[in-house]
């Protein structure tokens, strides 16, 4: 045991004693604590917006728009329609992002896809991405927007949806988008 002296305010000492291997643990602690100090502000954070959100920019493009317990399902004939959202955003000069993700299911349609990608930062146009995301089922795609871009009048995420003429049940369901907010 390791003791440690302190005075009481008479002036005697008092002995303290301190469990075995405290000062290991002290060092330890102390070691860590600089470690994560050193390494700066590594903190990322991903916001996301839930996809029943999204707002179809014009009705007559689609047959149905219905917010469903998994996003927001959309189904279409032979047209094009965009759909916007608006994502939860970090809005200081400290922070910004780098990365964008959308999830979502090619429900129906042996040609519904997902045809391209905007991004926003309020009304300023950020970055156009052409995919091609057509394959059925749920997935997650992440984008790479080049660099750590802020956003002080919020992130709008923009999909253009297509379908062709094969039937009526092309349906796309938008599960949510997000951005990987990260220290600048």
């Amino acid at each position: 045991m390791q003791r440690l002296q302190h005075s009481n305010t008479k002036g005697r000492p008092i002995m303290i004693r301190l469990p075995r291997g405290f000062k290991s643990l002290l060092v330890v602690s102390f070691l860590s604590l600089t470690v994560l100090c050193l390494a700066g502000t590594a903190h990322a954070t991903w916001y996301w917006t839930h996809g029943h959100s999204g707002h179809v920019q014009d009705p007559s493009t689609v047959t149905t728009a219905v917010p469903r317990a998994t996003g927001l399902e959309i189904s279409m004939y032979d047209s094009t329609a965009w759909v916007h959202y608006a994502v939860p955003t970090v809005g200081d000069t400290t922070q910004g992002a780098k990365k964008i993700r959308v999830r979502f299911n090619i429900v129906g349609g042996m040609d519904s896809r997902i045809s391209a990608v905007k991004v926003y930062n309020g009304n300023e146009l950020i970055n156009t991405f052409t995919v091609n995301w057509h394959t059925p089922g749920w997935q997650t795609m992440t984008l790479d927007l080049g660099a750590i871009r802020l956003f002080p009048y919020g992130m709008g995420i923009s999909l253009q949806l297509s379908a062709g003429p094969d039937s009526l049940t092309d349906s796309i369901i938008i599960g949510g988008a997000g951005a990987n907010f990260v220290a600048k």
